[in-house]
Formats: C-alpha cells, sequence, structure tokens
C-alpha cells in the first residue's frame, strides 16, 4: 500500500476552500487504497495526533499573524511537540508528499526536515498572483515573501501542478513550466434538484469576510434594488463582518449566518436561486461555486481562478466586472427579470460541474505520476 503525505496548512474542521480540496482529495486516495496521511496546523486548539476515517491527521502548534481585512497566517512553533511530530513523519517513509500553496511556512519545514528526493514531492498551487495588503509598502514585502519561497519550494519539488490555469500563469512568472491542472474538484451529492422562483429569489453569497472577496461591493449593490422579493443570504465569519453587520442591520432582506457547518450551507444553497462570487483575491479554484453548481445555482462571479475554466458567460453562468457596484446590480437585475435564464443556467453549470469537475481525472494523473 503506498503512503502519502499532504501537507495543508488548514484543515478540518476548520473551514475553507483548501481544507474541503484536501479532505475530499485525501478520502478519495483513501478509496483507492492508498494510505493518506495530512500535516496541518493545529489552528483549533484540538487533538495533535488524530484520526478522519482512516485519514491520520498530525497537527502543527502554531501561532498566527493577523492581517486586519486579509485574515491569518499560521507559522508553526519550533518546540518539542513540533521536533516529535516530524520524528513520527520521518518514520513513515512516504512515497509520496503533496504540498499546497506556497506562502505557508509548514511546507518549508516538512520539506526540509524529511528532505525526500524531488521526485518524491509535488507542489499544488492555489493562488493565482502576488497578494495585495493595505499599503504599497506591504504589497512589496508580500512579493518578496512569495519570491523567497517559492525559490525554497524549487530545492525541494519535482513537479509542480496549479488548480486552474490561471495558478500555471502565475507559476511561469517564477520560471516554473508546471506538469499540469489537478482541478479544484467537488462529489456530486444529489442529481435529482429542481427549484421553482416563486415570490422569494434567494441569493447568496458564501465565503471569508474579508475585503478582497468582494462581499462589500455586493452589499452595496443588493442594497440598491428596490425588489422585496429578494433575499440575501451572507455566509462565512472573518475581520470584516460586524462592521457590515452594523452598516446593514436596518436591511431585513439581508441575513447574516456568520460561520455554519457545512452541511447548513448546503441547506442554503438548496434554497438559493443566484449565487454571487464577487472576488478579487487572487485565488485559484474557489470550491464555493463547485458546491452552488452541483446544488444547481445561476452563478454571477468575477472572472477569478478557474471561473475562466467553467463558467461562459451568458450560457451557463454571467461573469462581472470586479469592484463595479453597478455591474453586480444590472446582472442581478437581468436575471430576476429573465427568470427562465435562472433556470438554465443552473442547469447548464450543474452539466459542466458533473462533466468536468469530479475527482476521476486528478486521481488519475496522480496515479500516472506514482
Amino acid at each position: 500500500m503506498k503512503k502519502i503525505l499532504i501537507v495543508s496548512a488548514f484543515f478540518h474542521p476548520h473551514i475553507g476552500g483548501l481544507e474541503g480540496y484536501t479532505l475530499e482529495f485525501a478520502e478519495e486516495l483513501n478509496k483507492k487504497g492508498y494510505n493518506v496521511s495530512i500535516a496541518t496546523n493545529n489552528t483549533e486548539g484540538i487533538n495533535n495526533f488524530d484520526n478522519l476515517e482512516g485519514i491520520s491527521i498530525f497537527r502543527f502548534p502554531n501561532f498566527s499573524i493577523v492581517f486586519n481585512k486579509s485574515g491569518i497566517l499560521p507559522i508553526p512553533k519550533i518546540n518539542k511537540l513540533t521536533i516529535s511530530i516530524l520524528k513520527k513523519l520521518k518514520k513513515e517513509n512516504f512515497n509520496l508528499i503533496i504540498t499546497n500553496t506556497r506562502f505557508f511556512i509548514l511546507n518549508h519545514l516538512i520539506l526540509f526536515y524529511l528532505n525526500y528526493p524531488k521526485g518524491k514531492v509535488i507542489h499544488i498551487e492555489h493562488g493565482s498572483g502576488n497578494i495585495k495588503l493595505k499599503n504599497n509598502i506591504l504589497s512589496l514585502l508580500s512579493s518578496v515573501y512569495d519570491f523567497v519561497l517559492i525559490k525554497l519550494l524549487k530545492l525541494k519539488v519535482g513537479n509542480f501542478y496549479g488548480v486552474s490555469k490561471q495558478c500555471n500563469e502565475f507559476l511561469s512568472k517564477y520560471g516554473i513550466e508546471t506538469k499540469g491542472i489537478l482541478k479544484s474538484c467537488i462529489n456530486i451529492r444529489n442529481t435529482n434538484i429542481q427549484k421553482s422562483v416563486n415570490e422569494t429569489i434567494n441569493i447568496t453569497f458564501v465565503g471569508r469576510m474579508v475585503y478582497e472577496k468582494g462581499i462589500t461591493f455586493l452589499l452595496e449593490a443588493f442594497s440598491q434594488i428596490n425588489d422585496q422579493r429578494l433575499l440575501l443570504n451572507v455566509v462565512g465569519d472573518g475581520p470584516i463582518l460586524p462592521e457590515i453587520k452594523n452598516k446593514y442591520s436596518n436591511n431585513k432582506n439581508i441575513i447574516f449566518y456568520g460561520a455554519i457547518l457545512p452541511k447548513e450551507v448546503d441547506h442554503i444553497l438548496k434554497k438559493t436561486h443566484i449565487f454571487i462570487n464577487p472576488t478579487f483575491a487572487k485565488e485559484g479554484g474557489q470550491r464555493t461555486i463547485l458546491e452552488a453548481g452541483i446544488n444547481k445555482c445561476a452563478v454571477i462571479s468575477t472572472n477569478v481562478g478557474h471561473v475562466a475554466d467553467l463558467i461562459v458567460d451568458n450560457l451557463n453562468g454571467l461573469i462581472i466586472k470586479i469592484k463595479d457596484v453597478d455591474d453586480i446590480k444590472l446582472k442581478i437585475q437581468y436575471l430576476i427579470d429573465n427568470p427562465q435564464l435562472i433556470v438554465s443556467f443552473s442547469n447548464n453549470l450543474f452539466d459542466s460541474v458533473l462533466q468536468n469537475f469530479n475527482w476521476v481525472k486528478n486521481i488519475e494523473i496522480l496515479e500516472k505520476y506514482l
């Protein structure tokens, strides 16, 4: 039985796109008979050693650097517990190590300590650009940080993959020729979802409450539409949540859910007619769009990450401009004025996800590599 170690800075029960990608990838490999382990940061302060349905989990003690409106960056602590976990991983003798997202320190700690041959290491990139911070100096430092860590990865990694074409284009700027694409994928749970556009039209946003996700532009656009049939579900937690909740507290057509369990998100999406993804973050493959797709939502999105590989404008969704309140408002109005498009877009997107974003191709690529 071949043994695979997946390094993911965040993991279950922490909720997010990287966590969902890692969990489902590990589950699919487990089903195929591989012995899968996960190395992650203990951001939730739970057991350092765990097992999730046959998947071994190693959680490293860490502290976090907090960016005011952009989330956190976990950094492993160098202490006795960290060394003991590294020693346990060293004894495992993995056939393959998979690291994710270049800027997480945990990748580098594990690769340099275990010191595997480059042919036994692949990296999956989930970002499509350098992160922009609140001023030019910090953004420059972020770019330098990226440059250094990518150089370090090139010393230890045999082959690079992106989760989308935009990720691969980003890596090419650093002289990296990628091996291919290991898409952000999703398991289809229900193929018999039927929705009707009735008196209430549910619009939903799911994501981290950070400025780069575009939520402030969506809220401003929605508040300018005078239509009592519309209900906006805002799902997710993050640093700007208290600020935006306070600003829109008087709008009874906006519901803020905060952080909820994935099954509760799924329940909301099953009732959603229009899913809006206004992000302008340097993302690779947003799972939220895939989740909206398998729940037969019509999607309005910026052309970020794998959206370019998934959404065909005016066929299975609508593309909006970045940071454009008027364009968001225009596209929402267009769909509610043409309810038949909500149905056709959602059905077409469901078919696209079903055919092109399942785990079969990813597993085939990985098995071929092995």
